[in-house]
């Protein structure tokens, strides 16, 4: 009897965690991903920069959303053009947050025909984003797979 009193408090605390950890993997394979926005921000003869801003929905009621990191690749017109990365942001529960980052391209990397269509803002250009959010839990990283399109008014 003693070993079982002993043992129930253990018990109790190993159920809990695992249920602590259940709920933050569940919650964060919710999060919700956008493509709000690729701009021109600059472009001069050799390369051309773009504001890129995703965003992220937490639809969970009480748990926040954690990303240690976020490593993806832009695509324009699906063709690769650039890396892009997000770190350490937090994604409070029942709220949506823009992910901001600049990046550059050259011309030469995107080609003669990308590169104007680009700098003219195009509505022929068509983006999205392929990459792997890693989510910090109380009982580790989860990685979740993101894929989004640009979305368009």
């Amino acid at each position: 009897m003693k070993k079982l009193i002993f043992l129930l408090p253990i018990l109790i605390l190993l159920i809990a965690c695992s249920s602590t950890q259940i709920t933050e993997d569940i919650a964060v394979r919710k999060c919700e991903y956008q493509l709000a926005s690729v701009n021109v921000r600059e472009h001069n003869t050799s390369d051309i920069s773009l504001n890129v801003v995703m965003q992220v929905k937490n639809p969970n009621k009480d748990v926040d959303a954690k990303i240690r990191s976020f490593e993806g690749t832009l695509h324009a017109n699906n063709r690769p053009i650039s890396d892009i990365n997000f770190e350490n942001t937090l994604i409070p529960a029942k709220q949506t947050v823009p992910l901001a980052a600049t990046i550059t391209v050259t011309f030469e990397q995107l080609g003669k025909t990308l590169s104007g269509l680009i700098a003219m803002h195009s509505s022929e250009i068509k983006y999205h984003i392929e990459g792997i959010a890693i989510y910090d839990t109380s009982m580790g990283d989860v990685s979740i797979p993101v894929y989004t399109y640009e979305k368009r008014d």
